[in-house]
């Protein structure tokens, strides 16, 4: 739709250089005026609502990617801690732990950090890293 109506605006354009001599002989300067202005607005009008929707889009998805499923990812990782006794899980704190049951949770939650930054190749170099140092 934008490639039509800038073609359109750039065929008047250059209708009206083409006939400039007879336009002005008779005197037909406000009618293409109208005709140009006419053609750039409905351009206008169109980018502007294209924008609008693109702007409200990109909202819409930096919500939901980033705050949405980056809180579900560390609400799941934290059931564990939080809620460990009634999955029947020993009880204790995170320091009884030993060190192979946290390296689960501390892998995923490097996984849902490093989501954002990074390529997923990159992100699990960098887990199985963690979990050797």
């Amino acid at each position: 739709m934008p490639a039509t109506l800038e073609g359109e605006l750039r065929f008047t354009h250059s209708r009206l250089l083409e006939n400039a001599e007879e336009v002005a002989l008779y005197h037909g300067e406000e009618f293409e005026k109208n005709v140009i202005e006419r053609g750039y607005f409905a351009l206008i009008k169109h980018v502007n609502s294209v924008l609008r929707v693109r702007v409200w889009h990109s909202m819409a998805e930096e919500g939901v990617i980033k705050w949405v499923w980056g809180s579900l990812g560390l609400c799941i990782c934290a059931i564990p801690v939080f809620a460990g006794e009634m999955l029947g899980m020993k009880a204790g704190d995170l320091g009884s732990r030993t060190e192979g049951e946290l390296d689960g949770f501390v892998v995923s939650q490097l996984m849902v950090r490093l989501r954002y930054k990074s390529t997923p190749l990159v992100i699990v170099k960098r887990c199985l890293w963690a979990r050797h140092v």
